[in-house]
C-alpha cells in the first residue's frame, strides 16, 4: 500500500549560543527550512505547560503502560531488553504492561526507576 503524507512543519527555537561551526552545518543541511525570528518574538509567550488544556488532556489519557513505553523508547531498549534488565521478564510481559493488560508491581517499578537513574 502506498501512502502519501505531508511532512509536518518543525519549528526550533534556540535560546543559547550555538558554536559557529554548528550553525554552518545547520544552514547547509536545512537552508530551505530556516526562518529567522527576532529574539523578542517569543519572550512573553512562555507559560507553564502543566497549566495548559493540552497537558491536562494528555494527563487524563496517560497510563502506567504509556509511561513505561516512553521511558523504554527514550532509553533505546526493546521490550525484551527492558525485561531482562528488570529481571527475567519476557518481551511479551513488558508488552502487556505497556498495553495496560498487566499492572506493574511495586518491585518492578522500583527496579525500573533505579535502572533509569543510571541511563
Amino acid at each position: 500500500m502506498l501512502a502519501v503524507t505531508k511532512m509536518p512543519h518543525i519549528e526550533v527555537i534556540i535560546k543559547e549560543r550555538i558554536p559557529k561551526d554548528d550553525i554552518k552545518i545547520l544552514k547547509v543541511q536545512f537552508s530551505k527550512l530556516l526562518k529567522k525570528y527576532s529574539d523578542t518574538k517569543y519572550e512573553d509567550e512562555y507559560i507553564d505547560i502543566e497549566e495548559t488544556d493540552w497537558y491536562r488532556k494528555i494527563g487524563e489519557k496517560r497510563s502506567h503502560g504509556m509511561t513505561v513505553k516512553i521511558y523504554r523508547e527514550n532509553a533505546g531498549l526493546t521490550q525484551r531488553e527492558l525485561g531482562l534488565k528488570l529481571g527475567n521478564f519476557s518481551g511479551k510481559y513488558i508488552s502487556d504492561i505497556e498495553n495496560n493488560r498487566r499492572n506493574i508491581s511495586k518491585e518492578m517499578a522500583k527496579n525500573f526507576q533505579n535502572y533509569l537513574k543510571y541511563q
